[in-house]
C-alpha cells in the first residue's frame, strides 16, 4: 500500500461502514469505536508484507494484550483475503498506526533490515523451487541471487525473470537439469 499526503487523513472510527460490500464478522460489541486498516493481501508485494509485519510488531510493543487493536483476516472477492488491523482511534495503538502511516509518506520502508531479509528469503525460496530446471539448487540459490543483484536484475521473488536466471546460471557455471535427471526417465 503506497501513501501520499492526501491519503493520510486520520483513520476514523467506524470507517469500515464505508467499505463497499463489506460485512464484518466477529466485530467487537463497540464496533462504532473501532477502525479498520488494511496491511496487506494475497497479492501484495514484499514491501507491503514487510511493512505490515513492522506495524504489527510496533502495536505488540505498545499494547501486547491487544486491548485497543487486533489483527484480522478478511475474505475479499478480488484478492482472496486481506490482513488488516482493527484498532481504536484515540488510543496509544491508534497513535502508533497514524505515526507509521505518516512515516511511509516520506519513506515507504518502515524497517529496512526486515524488508531486505523478507525479500532475500522469498527470492531464495523462489529461485530454489521454481528454477531447478535452469540449474538452480538449494545450495547455489544464494550465488544466483547475488549475481542477479550485482548485475542490476530484479531480485524480488515475483519479478525474477527466467532469462536472467538462465544467464546467471551460465555465467556461474551451473548446469541446467535434463529431464532424465528428475528420475522420470527410463534406465
Amino acid at each position: 500500500m503506497r501513501y501520499d499526503q492526501e491519503a493520510l487523513e486520520p483513520v476514523k472510527a467506524g470507517n469500515w461502514r464505508e467499505f463497499p460490500a463489506f460485512s464484518w464478522h466477529g466485530k467487537p460489541d463497540d464496533a462504532e469505536k473501532w477502525a479498520l486498516f488494511t496491511l496487506y493481501h494475497r497479492d501484495s508485494d514484499t514491501l507491503d508484507r514487510s511493512n505490515g509485519a513492522a506495524i504489527l510488531a510496533a502495536l505488540r510493543g505498545v499494547d501486547p494484550d491487544e486491548t485497543n487493536w487486533r489483527e484480522e483476516r478478511h475474505n475479499h472477492f478480488l484478492v482472496g483475503w486481506l490482513t488488516a488491523i482493527a484498532f481504536r482511534p484515540g488510543t496509544r495503538a491508534g497513535a502508533v498506526v497514524e505515526e507509521l502511516r505518516a512515516r511511509m509518506v516520506d519513506y515507504p520502508v518502515l524497517d529496512d533490515e526486515a524488508y531486505y531479509n523478507t525479500m532475500y528469503t522469498e527470492s531464495i525460496e523462489t529461485l530454489a523451487q521454481c528454477f531447478a530446471r535452469e540449474g538452480v539448487t538449494q545450495e547455489n540459490a544464494n550465488a544466483v541471487y547475488e549475481w542477479l543483484s550485482r548485475n542490476g536484475r530484479d531480485v524480488e521473488a515475483k519479478d525474477i525473470c527466467t532469462y536472467d536466471v538462465v544467464f546467471a546460471c551460465d555465467a556461474l557455471g551451473f548446469t541446467p537439469k535434463d529431464d532424465d535427471e528428475s528420475g522420470s526417465g527410463d534406465n
